[in-house]
């Protein structure tokens, strides 16, 4: 959705979020981040200010220093709903969902004071973007399979402020009385301060029973039956029979239980949380890992990617396959909102090249696997986190030399990198100056050498390696000594990372 959005409201969304991801951003940062001009941030700036007046303030410091201040306790969900309330393509969609009494066109024309011409042109951008997701348009109101309408319609309310006019406080209360039956631990003030991580779910959840009169259908789901075999389909038939059927009087399908397994497998949410045995792991990996298109999935990363095979081994890509199933299911992905936000969140050097190997997996699977609708960038991203993660399981530690004249200053200099650093990060070796040649050192490369403060001289006259780094240090370990192999272990590490991609 965002790519049709209007462009001064994608900027105006965009420099909200990096203002909350940031809390440190200042002009020079954001001109350079965005490409804006130091003069049209201002101005975009003001225009925000206007506009979320009593909701937020941005403010400019003489540092040129950039803040975000939320008033009335105000979320940052509903500061970015409020700007997407100014959205003409979001307005026009708001008018389909809800065109229950199919009005005519000119009705929503005439509503929102737009010319003929400026009104076609928003239709065409909508008709565009629902194609993208396996929708239509017809008669005024949004036609195609019932799931992927619920799908946009929950989207639509939780990432976007767009209301579904028959949803009622009502409707939430039960829905909330569900979610806090499969879960002890979720309480109402949980369900209400996690709206930004829950609320899809919860509004696909009410759909259950405000448009139960549309048929459902999910023969082509072919891992549906496979998934019923786990212990949360069971489950969620007898809390829906429980909560659901009892409370509004009403008999759910088999077919509505299916829609139940489908909103619980593609979304985030934190029903039966606590219950999940190994076994049950093992029974989502053998069905999720089972599945012709993963298995493709996983010849074309162990092709492309180098140490492909030994990354597809790891705890975390299962973790990450796993992810992935869930937003490919049943093609829903340009439908399903993630977590993983690209914006102000600057890129290392890794992260963009790891970015690009994986954009040009996911085309590759898109084509061979009959991947319908486009690709979300959010998606891509998400991918590329999990690799660029996967990666720095196989950077080997930073081999830490300490060059001490006693082993009773080797192990207490030893002692204090141990407590200070991550085990896996460094790999400690020991010189003890008094019985090796001058050469040996020199010859050392790639490595942090730890030297105190009485060797600095004959350090000197040395020729070290161009790849190793002499660090001085006193016994006490001050905390710009650690500051100091800190930035030296990040550099070496980085430098086996992109090595590694």
């Amino acid at each position: 959705m965002d790519r049709y959005l209007e462009t001064k409201i994608k900027y105006k969304i965009e420099l909200c979020t990096f203002l909350f991801n940031n809390k440190n951003a200042n002009i020079n940062n954001i001109t350079l981040y965005f490409n804006f001009s130091e003069n049209y941030t201002k101005d975009l700036i003001k225009e925000l200010n206007i506009q979320l007046e009593n909701l937020a303030e941005i403010t400019i410091n003489k540092q040129k220093e950039i803040h975000i201040d939320l008033k009335n306790n105000m979320t940052q969900q509903q500061i970015l709903h409020k700007i997407y309330n100014e959205s003409a393509i979001l307005n026009y969609l708001h008018f389909l969902i809800n065109n229950h009494d199919q009005q005519a066109f000119t009705y929503f024309i005439e509503k929102n004071y737009h010319s003929i011409a400026n009104a076609y042109r928003i239709k065409n951008k909508a008709e565009m973007y629902l194609q993208s997701c396996g929708l239509e348009i017809k008669k005024n109101q949004i036609e195609g399979p019932e799931y992927r309408i619920r799908f946009l319609i929950a989207l639509l309310y939780s990432k976007y402020g767009i209301n579904y006019e028959e949803i009622r406080p009502e409707d939430t209360k039960l829905a909330r009385k569900f979610i806090m039956q499969t879960n002890q631990i979720v309480d109402e003030v949980f369900l209400e301060s996690t709206l930004a991580e829950f609320q899809f779910f919860e509004i696909l959840l009410i759909l259950t029973w405000k448009r139960k009169n549309y048929s459902l259908n999910f023969s082509i789901w072919k891992e549906k039956e496979a998934l019923k075999e786990v212990f949360f389909y069971q489950r969620l038939k007898q809390n829906a029979q429980n909560i659901i059927e009892k409370n509004l009087s009403i008999t759910l399908q088999e077919s509505d239980y299916e829609y139940l397994l489908l909103t619980f497998c593609a979304t985030d949410n934190c029903l039966y949380s606590d219950e999940w045995t190994k076994e049950d792991i093992k029974m989502i990996h053998n069905i999720v890992f089972n599945c012709p298109r993963i298995q493709l999935l996983i010849d074309i990363i162990q092709r492309k990617l180098n140490l492909g095979k030994d990354i597809t081994e790891t705890r975390n890509f299962r973790v990450a396959i796993v992810y992935l199933y869930k937003l490919f299911i049943l093609n829903l992905h340009p439908l399903i909102p993630t977590k993983y936000n690209e914006i102000g969140k600057p890129q290392s050097l890794t992260l963009q090249k790891t970015r690009d190997k994986a954009e040009e997996i996911l085309i590759e699977w898109q084509k061979k696997a009959d991947i319908l609708y486009e690709m979300p960038s959010a998606h891509v991203f998400s991918l590329a986190l999990h690799l660029e993660t996967i990666y720095q399981i196989f950077v080997p530690g930073t081999p830490i030399t300490i060059v001490t004249t006693t082993i009773t200053e080797y192990e207490t200099l030893a002692l204090q990198l141990a407590t200070k650093f991550n085990t896996h990060k460094i790999k400690l070796n020991h010189m003890l100056l008094t019985t090796i040649q001058p050469q040996e050192i020199a010859n050392l490369a790639g490595n942090i050498i730890i030297i105190k403060p009485s060797m600095v001289n004959y350090f000197e006259k040395l020729t070290l390696s161009k790849c190793s780094a002499v660090i001085c240090v006193s016994m006490a370990f001050l905390p710009e000594h650690l500051a100091q192999i800190e930035q030296v272990i990040q550099r070496y590490q980085q430098e086996h990372l992109l090595n590694l991609i």
